[in-house]
C-alpha cells in the first residue's frame, strides 16, 4: 500500500490529528530536552518533580503512537486476510513483527537503563539509603 492508498486515508479529520499528535510530542520532547540540558549547563538539575511532569506527556504520546500504530496495522492485516492477499499479508506480518521486536528492544533498554543509573530516578535522599558509602 503507496502514498496512492494512504494519503486519500488520511484526509480530513485523521490528518488533522495526525498534525496535532505530532506537534505536541515535538512541543513535549523539545521542552524535555531543554530542561535537561539547560540544567546540565547551568549546574541547575531539573527536581524530580518538574523532570517527572515533563518526561509524562513524552511518554504518554509514545504510548498512543504505539498503540495507534499496531492497532491501525491489526486492522490493515484483518483486511488484507479478508481479501486473501497473502503476498502483501505476508509483508506486514513481517512488518508487525519487527515492530514488535523494537518495542521489545526499546522496553528492555528503558529497563536496563533505570536498574544501571538509579540516580536519574530516585532524589539524593533515596540513592544514600541504597548506595553504601
Amino acid at each position: 500500500m503507496g502514498h496512492g492508498v494512504v494519503r486519500p486515508a488520511l484526509a480530513g479529520l485523521k490528518s488533522a490529528r495526525v498534525a496535532g499528535l505530532g506537534a505536541a510530542f515535538f512541543a513535549a520532547a523539545e521542552a524535555l530536552e531543554v530542561s535537561e540540558n539547560v540544567g546540565t549547563v547551568s549546574d541547575h538539575s531539573p527536581s524530580p518533580t518538574r523532570r517527572l511532569f515533563l518526561v509524562l506527556p513524552v511518554a504518554a504520546l509514545n504510548a498512543v503512537f504505539v498503540y495507534w500504530i499496531f492497532s491501525s496495522l491489526s486492522k490493515t492485516l484483518n483486511k488484507l486476510k479478508a481479501k486473501r492477499m497473502t503476498a502483501n499479508l505476508e509483508m506486514y506480518r513481517r512488518l508487525n513483527n519487527a515492530l514488535i521486536i523494537a518495542v521489545a528492544v526499546s522496553l528492555g533498554w528503558i529497563t536496563f537503563e533505570s536498574l544501571a543509573t538509579p540516580e536519574l530516578f530516585l532524589s539524593a535522599s533515596d540513592l544514600s539509603e541504597h548506595v553504601p558509602v
